[in-house]
């Protein structure tokens, strides 16, 4: 029987590698010195690390701008958090297998459109936003597996790391659209590795 560890390691290998698959890692940091949308900043500072329930600490034009309004969603702790309704977990393929994170991936969606918000007000931030939005992904999956056992942290490791390489090869500036396929491959393989085959009764 193959370990769990070496099932995330294989997992790990996938998602690297539908990443590099992606494209080619981007640089595109703010210009030196720029001046940063300062109410799209005020916003991150809040929900990454002060308060994640804050619906006041969004920028009074955000829903105007980005075409929606966000919403509290309430996780089963009964912790708050501001949250794209619209949002998903990346790779659709993964939906049904990725359910306990559904919330995290909501509110990890909410922080780039405010990275994205930034940029079109005139102020793009720079790498400390999109670093403070992944670690802030990275703690909710770990409070969402708490109870769940270690498939669950292990999926949630592997989706941290999907979401850290793609902000790497973005040079942790503006989250861009991209084709999902080879996110979607990743989980094929991934599912695959961690999970492992069902055994018939």
């Amino acid at each position: 029987m193959i370990s769990m560890s070496r099932r995330v390691a294989v997992a790990l290998g996938a998602v690297c590698a539908a990443l590099a698959l992606a494209g080619t890692v981007a640089r595109c940091h703010p210009s030196p010195g720029a001046p940063q949308n300062a109410a799209a900043a005020h916003a991150v500072e809040v929900l990454t690390g002060g308060d994640p329930a804050s619906l006041a600490a969004l920028p009074p034009d955000f829903a105007a701008v980005m075409g929606y309004q966000p919403v509290l969603a309430t996780d089963a702790d009964g912790s708050r958090h501001v949250i794209n309704p619209q949002g998903e977990c990346s790779a659709s393929i993964l939906s049904s297998h990725l359910q306990e994170f559904d919330r995290a991936c909501k509110t990890h969606d909410l922080g780039e459109d405010l990275l994205r918000y930034a940029a079109l007000e005139h102020g793009e931030l720079g790498g400390w936003a999109r670093r403070a939005i992944d670690d802030r992904f990275a703690d909710d999956l770990t409070a969402l597996c708490d109870g769940r056992g270690a498939v669950c942290h292990a999926k949630a490791r592997v989706a941290e790391a999907g979401v850290r390489l793609n902000s790497w090869r973005q040079g942790e500036g503006v989250a861009a659209d991209e084709d999902g396929r080879p996110y979607a491959a990743a989980g094929v393989l991934f599912l695959g590795a961690v999970v492992g085959p069902r055994r018939r009764a």
